[in-house]
């Protein structure tokens, strides 16, 4: 779609952590760089708690201009759809089985203690990061913004009962109809009709920082869940030395359908808020953080040198891994657990 067919709505809105309408701008007039389109946006952050989010923003009934079809939201990625969750050879899968077993209590065959030990160590963050939950018993789990499956199909292959929604419909045929997950469900979040205590585990992989309300949600989730009921999630960090270096031009700021801007803090207040405990923030390690981020800049030397093999495998790798080490990535994964009601 060409900018000039264009249509939308804007609003302006307090902020959805502590509800001041008092903004510094933070970033201001960040182009839509997703979809290549002429349009602008202002990001803000909150005076009074330092929460992060677009203003003005695409009202809700006019924002759907912004995710065509084609955008790589939805388009699956066969190459994930793997034995276990990363690796072909038997050897690593025999280790992982044993790993999963050890640290997250999967009932899979285990290899003597002393063999297992350096695995469980060295594949804990590894395993974790594929956001796999502590299994539960005929556990149940519910996937929000599926996309086209291919996490629920993993979790499926390790004993789960799974549930998805997803609003692009061609993504959730693709679940239903390739991988044979019958139980996902095209629509959006408002209208999840589940009972309340329905699921063990609630995943939602960049999905938050897409909703109206996060506040809501994040109540509405923690409703869905069983007591002690674990709830994982990935959104992007505002806070990431990728973000603080591009700034505007960063890859994972995605302004408009990125309506909300998290920090470890932020998230961890909104968290907190919905009845939910912080158990563990990990950070991702993804080049294309920074490979991506360079092409926005439009400066094709130094996108050619940063795509360069040499570059990305002797600094980009070990730059990233670091930085995951550190907490200072652009992408987070937070795990939390609905608080105990005595």
């Amino acid at each position: 779609m060409a900018s000039s067919e264009l249509k939308f709505d804007l609003e302006t809105v307090s902020c959805a952590l502590c509800g001041s309408d008092i903004h510094d701008l933070y970033l201001p007039r960040a182009k839509e760089l997703y979809n290549g389109l002429d349009v602008w946006f202002d990001v803000v952050r909150c005076r009074q708690c330092g929460f992060v989010f677009t203003n003005p923003r695409p009202t809700a009934e006019t924002i759907h201009c912004f995710y065509p079809d084609s955008a790589q939201y939805y388009q699956p990625k066969t190459s994930r759809l793997k034995v276990g969750i990363w690796s072909r050879k038997k050897w690593k899968q025999t280790l992982q089985q044993s790993v999963e077993s050890r640290r997250f209590g999967y009932p899979l065959p285990r290899v003597a203690g002393i063999f297992d030990a350096l695995p469980s160590l060295l594949w804990r963050k590894k395993l974790r990061l594929a956001h796999l939950p502590r299994f539960v018993p005929n556990g149940r789990l519910l996937d929000i913004g599926c996309a086209w499956g291919g996490y629920l199909w993993r979790m499926q292959d390790l004993g789960w009962e799974v549930h998805g929604i997803e609003l692009n419909a061609a993504a959730a045929c693709y679940a239903q109809e390739r991988l044979g997950l019958s139980n996902v469900r095209t629509g959006s979040f408002a209208e999840l009709d589940y009972p309340e205590g329905s699921f063990d585990v609630v995943h939602m992989s960049m999905v938050l920082e897409h909703l109206y309300e996060p506040a809501t949600a994040l109540r509405r989730i923690n409703r869905l869940l069983r007591n002690d009921g674990q709830f994982i999630l990935s959104v992007p960090d505002i806070s990431g030395f990728a973000a603080r270096l591009f700034k505007d031009k960063c890859y994972t700021l995605q302004v408009p359908q990125h309506l909300s801007h998290f920090t470890p803090q932020t998230l961890t207040k909104f968290l907190r808020q919905a009845g939910f405990e912080v158990e563990e923030i990990l950070h991702q390690r993804n080049k294309k953080d920074f490979t991506k981020s360079a092409e926005y800049l439009e400066n094709k030397a130094l996108a050619r040198t940063i795509n360069h093999p040499f570059v990305r495998g002797a600094i980009l790798d070990p730059l990233v891994w670091v930085l995951s080490v550190l907490g200072k990535t652009s992408r987070m994964s937070v795990f939390a657990r609905k608080e105990r009601v005595l």
